[in-house]
């Protein structure tokens, strides 16, 4: 029977993890079949061992790519060169293998609500942000707490917002091709979300039923956390503005108005990182800084003068937000 969510599984040297996140999968509670497409990058350490011993036990179920040779040195989109061409259901969820799902239900809700709402490419919602041991660590992913609603194109262009461990999307915009400038994103999966919001209405359900992992040691958002410097935070805004500047292209400037404030707001963070506070007089940034309000702008410049205050900022805010929920399930 052809399943009908495939879901897929991007791992590598994660044999402290892989154990609980196949698990997570396999808990999946639903009214219809599914499988699990699990691609081992070429591990050095035990994770292949233990995808094979799961691959024995439900063999109907999970369906492995083992590599013989590292494909993300070689340059290769692991999820769209490798995975996704593999895949068989309708729908199509990911979840990497440091990561896991943290509600049963989640698939069964999630197909619910696009089965019957086609014009929809795909829904997501709320991730929580753990630590090495699956503790909460004061963050989330996400619009969470505003209720479940629509979210377009111009609320994603922002970035920071669709978590991929929270996706379900159609199979076929896949199968058809994504575009060029999406393939040779630097950050691919943003590029991934500005693609599904171009490509249908994106439905936000207010759940947490997902946990992202954090501190992961040879992770790539790790070593970007290890490696933060103003140079690198450049290039990142540099790189974003390309993509954004290529999806506006193939999109005819349909999304003009909201793809051009936040390339203007990667500028002005690059001129504040660089130093170059002359450059802000220019009528565009004025502009936009105006409309940002002083307490944004604030925010902007704490971020960018002081990136290690910004963080424990946000992590007091969410453990603080942790505590009063905790109260208040607790009353």
């Amino acid at each position: 029977m052809r399943p009908l969510i495939s879901i897929c599984c991007i791992t590598y040297n994660h044999e402290k993890y892989i154990s609980e996140a196949i698990e997570s999968l396999l808990k999946q509670e639903t009214n219809f079949p599914f499988e699990i497409i699990i691609h081992d990058d070429a591990s050095t350490d035990n994770t292949a061992k233990i995808i094979r011993e799961f691959e024995k036990k439900y063999p109907d179920i999970i369906k492995p790519i083992y590599q013989k040779e590292n494909q993300h040195s070689k340059g290769k989109k692991v999820a769209f060169e490798c995975v996704f061409p593999n895949v068989n259901g309708r729908f199509l969820a990911v979840c990497e293998g440091d990561d896991y799902w943290s509600d049963m239900n989640k698939l069964q809700k999630q197909v619910d609500f696009l089965s019957i709402n086609h014009e929809y490419s795909a829904c997501f919602h709320g991730v929580d942000v753990v630590d090495t041991d699956g503790v909460p660590i004061g963050r989330h992913l996400g619009p969470v707490g505003k209720g479940s609603r629509d979210y377009e194109m111009h609320d994603n262009i922002g970035g920071g917002f669709i978590h991929v461990s929270s996706i379900l999307m159609r199979t076929e915009l896949i199968k058809e091709g994504m575009p060029k400038w999406a393939l040779e994103s630097r950050h691919g999966d943003y590029a991934l979300a500005l693609f599904l919001s171009a490509n249908g209405k994106v439905h936000f359900l207010d759940n947490m039923m997902s946990s992202h992992r954090i501190g992961v040691e040879n992770s790539i958002m790790s070593k970007i956390e290890e490696s933060y410097s103003k140079d690198n935070e450049i290039k990142y805004h540099n790189q974003r503005i390309v993509t954004l500047k290529e999806a506006n292209k193939y999109y005819s400037f349909k999304y003009d108005i909201p793809i051009k404030k936040v390339i203007c707001n990667s500028e002005i963070i690059i001129i504040l990182l660089k130093n170059h506070y002359k450059e802000l007089f220019n009528s565009n940034y004025r502009e936009h800084l105006k409309n940002k309000g002083v307490f944004n702008v604030l925010k902007l410049l704490i971020v960018t003068k002081m990136p290690s205050v910004a963080r424990n900022l946000s992590l007091f805010k969410g453990k603080f937000v942790i505590k009063r929920d905790r109260l208040k399930l607790s009353r």
